[in-house]
């Protein structure tokens, strides 16, 4: 099953939760991932793959260009979770797109936090150990609307249907 959300307005509050990292874990964490791309590219290297090198580092640099245009999205705490997702949320692969147009916009950060939080700690409760899962984040703003579109591919169980007022989010489940 895939889960896919697109939410316009919500708002709310958020309580303390495991998504927060301290600034010490966050350089730790972006240290740890930088000198794994830098050993897959010296990897490629040494096995006298040049080509394959070179894709690594256009790989790596395509990422972190889709990861800087996060900052034009104008919700920072929404912005820090898709950046940590994966040293927080470890049994998930994840890639991102972005087309954003920087824009006010009229959304609770706190509260769209809260709700990814909801949606992958539930998902996490059924995972299956020894299964592979990959999320994909596209999100999409201009100046008028915006969406984040999140689809996860792996063998999921039932999880329940509603986190937040459907007055707010439009969540719609596909197989």
């Amino acid at each position: 099953k895939c889960y896919t959300v697109c939410t316009y307005r919500i708002d709310g509050v958020r309580e303390m939760s495991k998504g927060e990292l301290s600034q010490t874990e966050l350089l730790a964490f972006a240290r740890h991932d930088f000198l794994n791309d830098l050993q897959i590219i010296l990897m490629h290297l040494d096995l006298g793959n040049p080509a394959e090198a070179r894709n690594a580092i256009f790989k790596t640099t395509k990422a972190m260009g889709q990861r800087s245009l996060l900052s034009g999205f104008g919700l920072p705490k929404v912005q820090q979770w898709l950046l940590t997702f994966d040293w927080v949320y470890t049994a998930f692969r994840s890639t991102l797109t972005c087309s954003i147009r920087k824009a006010n916009r009229s959304v609770s950060d706190d509260t769209l936090v809260a709700y990814l939080e909801a949606i992958f700690n539930e998902v996490e409760e059924v995972l299956d150990p020894l299964s592979d899962y990959d999320v994909h984040f596209d999100i999409f703003a201009d100046e008028k609307e915006w969406s984040i579109t999140i689809t996860i591919k792996g063998e999921l169980h039932e999880t329940k249907k509603k986190r937040i007022s459907t007055d707010n989010v439009n969540i719609v489940e596909m197989i």
